[in-house]
C-alpha cells in the first residue's frame, strides 16, 4: 500500500543515521569502559546495544541537520542522549 511505501522510505533515509549512531555509541561504549571491571563494560554494552530503533539519538541527529550542522556533529549527543534514556531504565 502506499502507506508502507512511505514508511519504508523514511526508514530507508533514516538507516544511514542510524547506522552512525550505533558505531558512535560502540566508540562513546569503548571509551567509558577502558578501566572498568570486564563484568561491568558487559552489563553496560548489553543493556545499551540492544536492537533498536534509536529514535531519540535519530531525532537528535535530524534536529542538528535542521540547524544546518552535520551528522558527524551531532553524534556525541546523540550517543549521550542513547546513554542516559539507557541508565534511566536500569
Amino acid at each position: 500500500t502506499k502507506g508502507d511505501s512511505l514508511s519504508g522510505s523514511i526508514w530507508d533515509h533514516l538507516a544511514p543515521r542510524q547506522d552512525a549512531v550505533e558505531a558512535a555509541l560502540r566508540r562513546a561504549l569503548t571509551q567509558v569502559t577502558a578501566d572498568a571491571p570486564p563484568a561491568v563494560a558487559e552489563a553496560m554494552a548489553y543493556s545499551l546495544l540492544a536492537p533498536g530503533k534509536r529514535l531519540r539519538p535519530v531525532l537528535a541527529v535530524l534536529a542538528c541537520e535542521a540547524a544546518g550542522g552535520s551528522v558527524e556533529q551531532a553524534l556525541p549527543a546523540a550517543a549521550a542522549v542513547e546513554m542516559v534514556h539507557t541508565y534511566s531504565l536500569i
